[in-house]
């Protein structure tokens, strides 16, 4: 499955990566993040969300950080119903955090 195609088709967006990003392509899709000294910063992400949330957790716990953030364009229910908490809304969709434990 090519997941960039899928990404655009599904946000009508294009993948934006910058030069400070990091991030993996795999069979479950791709994840592009950065990092401050407390949070994770989701930047681009699609494919097997399940996968994902545990991938970015194990980062967060590998880099001690206690929070990732994120925007999204989906409902908020659909994210708080995941444990993510709103933070504002902006033009490009909502931002969203999530404690981890580590």
């Amino acid at each position: 499955m090519d997941y960039v195609e899928l990404y655009r088709n599904k946000t009508g967006e294009e993948v934006v990566i910058y030069p400070e990003d990091e991030g993996v392509s795999n069979e479950h899709g791709f994840f592009y993040w950065s990092k401050d000294d407390t949070r994770l910063l989701i930047k681009a992400v699609c494919g097997d969300g399940t996968y994902w949330e545990s991938y970015s957790d194990t980062l967060c716990i590998g880099f001690g950080l206690s929070e990732k953030w994120m925007c999204s364009k989906r409902s908020r229910k659909a994210w708080e119903r995941k444990g993510w908490t709103f933070v504002r809304a902006i033009p490009e969709g909502n931002i969203f955090k999530k404690v981890v434990e580590i």
